[in-house]
C-alpha cells in the first residue's frame, strides 16, 4: 500500500507546474474579462443615451417642433431654479436611479463637474430658499445649442448659433453624450485640450473631452443613432449652426 500511495501522489515539482499553469491562465483571462466588462458598460451607456435621445424626440414632437426651453417654468416651481432637461423629459422617459449615469462614471463628486473622466457631477435644485426640489447625480450631458432660451432677447442673440429644428444633417448633431457636466456649448474656436478638472481658462468643449470608453466617448445624435467617437471627431460634428468642422489634434 505504501508503494501504491507513492505512485498516485503529486511531487512538489508537479504541484508547482500546475500552479504556474493556473496562474498563467488567470493572467490571460483576467484582461479579457476586464475588457468584456468595460464593453458591457459601454454598450449600456450607448443604449441609455439612445433612450434619452428618443425621449427628446418625443418631447419635440409633443411640443410642435419646439425644443427644450431653458428658463423659468412657473408651473414646475415657485420662483426657484429653472427646470433642467431631465425634468422636462421625465414624462417621456422611464426614470430610474441610474438614468443620468454612464455605468463607467458613477463615482460621486460633490460639485457641478466631475473630478475625472470617470466621475459623476452633482447638482442640487431649489424651488425656494427653504425648499429643495432634489439632488441629481449624473455623468452624461446635453448639447446646450439645442436649448431654446426663455428670454426673447437672449434667444435672438443666440439665434445664429443654436440648432434650428427640424435640423439638417441630423446624423451629425450631437444630443446626449458622456460629459463632465450636464450641459455644454462647444465652439469650434476652443483649444483642443483634454479635460482637466479645475483648470482655469477651460472651454465648453472640454466638458466632453473625456476618454471614458477606451480612447473616446459615447455620443447619441439627433437622428437617433449612437456610437463611440474619438475626441478628435468631436470637431467634425455639427454642434451649432456656426460650428465649423475641422481637423484637430487633442493635446494632453
Amino acid at each position: 500500500m505504501s508503494t501504491r500511495s507513492r505512485r498516485i501522489a503529486f511531487s512538489l515539482v508537479e504541484l508547482l507546474v500546475a500552479i504556474g499553469i493556473i496562474a498563467l491562465l488567470l493572467a490571460l483571462l483576467l484582461p479579457a474579462l476586464s475588457r468584456a466588462r468595460h464593453a458591457g458598460r459601454s454598450a449600456k451607456c450607448l443604449a441609455n443615451l439612445q433612450q434619452w435621445t428618443a425621449a427628446y424626440q418625443m418631447y419635440v414632437n409633443a411640443n410642435h417642433g419646439r425644443s427644450i426651453v431653458f428658463g423659468p417654468v412657473p408651473v414646475r416651481m415657485d420662483n426657484g431654479s429653472p427646470a433642467f432637461w431631465w425634468e422636462l423629459l421625465e414624462p417621456f422617459y422611464i426614470r430610474n436611479a441610474s438614468a443620468l449615469l454612464c455605468p463607467e462614471a458613477t463615482d460621486l463628486d460633490y460639485g457641478d463637474e466631475g473630478h475625472s473622466a470617470f466621475a459623476a457631477w452633482q447638482v442640487r435644485l431649489w424651488d425656494a430658499p427653504d425648499k429643495m426640489r432634489g439632488t441629481f447625480v449624473g455623468s452624461i450631458g446635453i448639447n446646450g445649442w439645442l436649448y431654446v432660451n426663455a428670454d426673447e432677447a437672449e434667444r435672438t442673440a443666440l439665434s445664429s448659433v443654436t440648432i434650428r429644428l427640424p435640423a439638417t444633417e441630423s446624423s451629425r448633431v450631437p444630443v446626449f453624450f458622456d460629459s463632465a457636466r450636464w450641459d455644454t456649448w462647444p465652439r469650434d474656436t476652443e483649444e483642443p485640450r483634454i479635460y482637466v478638472p479645475l483648470m482655469l481658462g477651460r472651454g465648453a468643449m472640454q466638458m466632453v473631452l473625456v476618454r471614458r470608453h477606451g480612447q473616446g466617448l459615447n455620443v447619441a445624435y439627433l437622428d437617433g443613432h449612437a456610437e463611440r467617437a474619438t475626441l478628435e471627431e468631436l470637431w467634425k460634428m455639427k454642434w451649432s449652426e456656426n460650428f465649423v468642422a475641422k481637423e484637430v489634434q487633442v493635446k494632453e
